[in-house]
């Protein structure tokens, strides 16, 4: 069924192609995840003569998926078995535990809320040649070597929200100092690795009187 222009709601990140037709925040939370996930390389809506909400195609090294929710019949009832063949779409969904989990649902907010903070040139042409010297680097150590330290954090989280960079291991552990960035690659996945002495982790520290804390950074959403 057609949906009315007046209901309609668009999604877009650095990843998607061109606006996700969605309803309401559930899948608009799917789909930061998916803006967020290193392995995710591009979203595109759902293709057809139909307006097809909360679906979405995602592309990832390993193919092209039909990207939903666990249990949404859409999912399932949109495209027949036959159809999925023939797209080269696979089923790709979330369960509700798995999208709302804790620690990674709080680590996907707080850095989407800094998206549309703006990032200066100088700032992220330091933290884009040093990870492209270095590798993978400790969140805390790489604000802490920054020469431009002033909201240098808050930049790399905008900057992870425009695909520059990527920042691992969200859905095990809360975001902090040593959470390891790296820069986005083409393709493929970046193996080098820089190795930074302990105590930088707990002694990194942020101007403007936010500071890190040994578990979780503590800045508050935009």
């Amino acid at each position: 069924m057609a949906h009315s222009n007046e209901s309609r709601e668009l999604f877009t990140s650095a990843k998607t192609q061109s606006p996700i037709p969605i309803e309401g925040s559930v899948f608009r939370d799917a789909l930061i995840r998916a803006s967020l996930d290193p392995a995710v390389r591009s979203i595109e809506k759902m293709s057809g003569s139909v307006l097809v909400r909360n679906l979405a195609v995602v592309l990832r090294d390993d193919g092209r998926f039909a990207y939903g929710l666990d249990g949404d019949a859409r999912l399932m009832t949109s495209f027949s078995p036959l159809a999925f063949e023939e797209s080269r779409l696979r089923p790709l969904t979330l369960t509700m535990q798995e999208l709302y989990c804790e620690p990674a649902i709080s680590n996907h907010r707080l850095i989407w809320s800094h998206k549309a903070r703006r990032v200066s040139n100088g700032i992220r042409t330091q933290i884009l040649e040093l990870l492209a010297g270095c590798g993978h680097v400790p969140l805390g150590e790489l604000v802490s070597t920054l020469r431009i330290q002033r909201r240098s954090e808050t930049s790399l989280l905008s900057m992870a929200c425009a695909d520059l960079i990527e920042i691992g291991e969200l859905a095990v552990k809360p975001l902090g100092p040593d959470s390891i960035v790296r820069r986005r690659s083409a393709s493929g996945t970046n193996t080098k690795v820089f190795t930074v002495a302990p105590v930088a982790l707990r002694t990194a520290w942020l101007s403007g009187g936010e500071r890190f804390s040994t578990h979780n950074l503590m800045i508050k959403p935009r």
